[in-house]
């Protein structure tokens, strides 16, 4: 049974996990800074507003995805290393054929979400909640994707429906059980860091790399934890 006490574990006690999350933290914060453009100034705006665009959200998924692969790889093979190595070539690598493996799946998604949102005559609490299960399905079901391709970096993995039909449920229910503790983690961790540097900083670059590095330290979590549900994969793929 995957247990994210586990992989919290895992992760901080990596050799030089600290250094490692903080140097992939300031690659991440670099690019979030590079691709991001200054809102326009308005009456209420201040300095540091931001605008957050799609191409940026893309980069940076591309980028998370091959960091979160690889230290599922790290977990399934049993290695003594759980964050990723310093090499650039097998980084990106694994980055393109993430990108490979998520695209069919969102090209077929998103149009279902899109058909459901349109099909959906009710408003209120009951759409949100009825397009929401919708949305997390379909996450589900690419996430479990790039777990069975995260076994051995095989693109053709993850097209093994047989072994993705009876592995998402799980991914869909012990994922979101993994962030719902997360959460409660990050109340006593995050939060603070957080509000201490929005005290003394604001929202200036101090403010958005702690921002980064804790984003990037739980998807560590979160990578290590479904690393641990391809056995639960592997063994329901065997009943």
């Amino acid at each position: 049974m995957a247990s994210i006490t586990d992989s919290i574990r895992a992760v901080n006690s990596d050799n030089y996990a600290l250094l490692k999350l903080g140097a992939f933290a300031y690659l991440f914060y670099l690019l979030f800074e590079m691709t991001t453009a200054p809102a326009p100034e308005t009456a209420n705006a201040t300095a540091n507003t931001i605008k957050i665009n799609y191409f940026q959200i893309g980069l940076l998924t591309f980028f998370y995805s091959g960091f979160c692969s690889i230290i599922m790889n790290n977990r399934i093979s049993q290695s003594v290393v759980t964050l990723p190595p310093f090499d650039p070539l097998k980084f990106l690598t694994v980055c393109a054929k993430c990108t490979v493996v998520a695209l069919p799946y969102l090209v077929v998604g998103i149009p279902i979400i899109i058909y459901a949102q349109s099909f959906f005559h009710f408003e209120g609490v009951v759409q949100l909640i009825a397009i929401s299960i919708i949305e997390l399905i379909i996450v589900a079901i690419i996430i479990t994707a790039i777990i069975c391709f995260s076994r051995d970096f095989k693109i053709q993995d993850s097209y093994n429906f047989k072994r993705l039909m009876s592995g998402f449920p799980d991914v869909l229910v012990y994922t979101f059980v993994a962030i719902v503790l997360l959460a409660l983690f990050n109340a006593f961790v995050a939060v603070p860091i957080l509000w201490l540097a929005y005290s003394f900083f604001d929202v200036g670059p101090v403010f958005r790399y702690a921002a980064v590095f804790l984003t990037t330290m739980n998807l560590a979590y979160l990578a290590d934890y479904c690393g641990q549900l391809s056995f639960d994969i592997e063994d329901r793929e065997e009943l």
